[in-house]
C-alpha cells in the first residue's frame, strides 16, 4: 500500500522600487475613490507605474499634467496614479 501526501504552498510577494529619495514605494496598488473617474479605483506610485507599464517616468508626468492620467498626491508626497486612467492611455 502506497500513501500520499498532499502539500499546499501559499506564497505572496511584494515588490518595493526605490526612487530618486530612496523612499520605498509600494508597488502593490491601493484601492481607493477617483473623483474623475467618478468610481472605486486601484492606485499605484507613479514610478511603480511607469514600470508597470513600460512608459518612462517622464511620460507617466507628462501624462498627469496635460490630465490623461488621474492622480493623487499623498501627503507625503507620493504620487498615486488611477490605473483606470492608465489601462485607457495608449503606451
Amino acid at each position: 500500500m502506497t500513501r500520499s501526501k498532499e502539500v499546499t504552498i501559499e506564497r505572496h510577494e511584494l515588490t518595493i522600487v526605490r526612487s530618486g529619495q530612496f523612499r520605498a514605494l509600494p508597488v502593490s496598488p491601493q484601492r481607493g475613490g477617483c473623483s474623475v473617474c467618478e468610481q472605486e479605483a486601484l492606485w499605484l506610485a507613479a514610478e511603480a507605474a511607469a514600470i508597470y507599464s513600460g512608459l518612462s517616468r517622464r511620460e507617466i508626468y507628462r501624462r498627469i499634467e496635460n490630465g490623461t492620467l488621474h492622480f493623487q498626491e499623498m501627503t507625503d508626497g507620493i504620487v498615486q496614479v488611477c490605473l483606470t486612467s492608465l489601462a485607457g492611455t495608449d503606451p
